[in-house]
């Protein structure tokens, strides 16, 4: 396939199929980034050919591992919701986010 052709290919992509495609180049590749999700190298494969993408649940463990945000892995994810109640140093102490930010639990 030509240089201009891969081009167009990835310009009719969605940005979690770009995403996905950085998070493999960072990881090393298909295999290496099956083993941070505890999964082999057909399941990042079938992840590149399904409309879905990668299943949520594995989004955290790629964006620690290679750096690309589950933002992009899965734009249909409410990601600053499930942020929000993640535990944040405060003061040398670990509180929830939502602590962190003020709100009181009920």
């Amino acid at each position: 396939m030509s240089y201009k052709a891969i081009c167009m290919e990835l310009n009719h992509l969605p940005i979690s199929q770009l995403a996905l495609r950085e998070a493999i180049r960072m990881a090393g590749g298909q295999s290496a980034l099956a083993r941070v999700c505890g999964k082999d190298q057909g399941h990042v494969s079938h992840w590149l050919k399904s409309a879905k993408g990668v299943p949520a649940e594995h989004c955290p463990a790629i964006e620690d591992a290679t750096g690309v945000r589950c933002e992009k892995l899965r734009p249909d994810v409410r990601w600053e919701v499930l942020r929000r109640g993640s535990i944040e140093p405060v003061n040398g102490t670990l509180v929830s986010g939502a602590q962190a930010q003020g709100v009181a639990h009920v």
